[in-house]
């Protein structure tokens, strides 16, 4: 059995990104104030209410949100463009830019994954659903190219989300 490798470097990296965001020098004492902005909603008709807000608010770190992304081909290089878009114009607003994504999922169906043919959890009772065996040869090199895609367009920190819930879950718990 291989050791799980990517997953202690995502909580690395996490926790790099956490010391590097927390020691630098051209950062006041003060803390940050992040929110989260929804890709889906983030376009032409929004981006100026969107960046008002932000600034009126307070708001020094933008977090753009990716939920489920796991597309191929010219529908994933459009959001990719799409996304670096984003990036530059809350940047040049002033705000630091990351991309929060999710990955395991937290057990709901998710249809976007079903081309890839993963490998789900299963739970005692033997039940399947919407979230990821962390162990995935196919779901490890999906988010590989997550993160090396957002970090192409332009993203300073990649936050990964909901791998360390499953534990938690009712009914679901890996069982291999």
């Amino acid at each position: 059995m291989r050791p799980f490798f990517p997953l202690s470097v995502c909580l690395l990296l996490l926790s790099l990104v956490s010391f590097s965001c927390s020691s630098r020098k051209d950062v006041p004492d003060e803390p940050a104030v992040i929110t989260q902005v929804p890709f889906e909603y983030f376009n032409d008709s929004t981006a100026q209410a969107y960046l008002s807000d932000l600034s009126k608010s307070g708001v020094s770190v933008v977090l753009i949100s990716l939920v489920d992304f796991f597309q191929t081909g010219s529908e994933r290089e459009a959001m990719m463009e799409r996304l670096h878009e984003g990036i530059v114009r809350f940047e040049e607003a002033g705000f630091e830019v990351g991309v929060w994504t999710n990955s395991l999922g937290y057990g709901y169906e998710r249809p976007v994954l079903d081309p890839h043919g993963l490998t789900m959890l299963t739970s005692f009772d033997g039940r399947t659903g919407g979230a990821v065996c962390a162990t995935d040869s196919v779901f490890l090199d999906l988010m590989r190219r997550n993160v090396q895609d957002f970090a192409k367009a332009g993203a300073r920190f990649i936050l990964i989300d909901d791998d360390l819930v499953q534990s938690v879950r009712p009914g679901f718990t890996c069982v291999c």
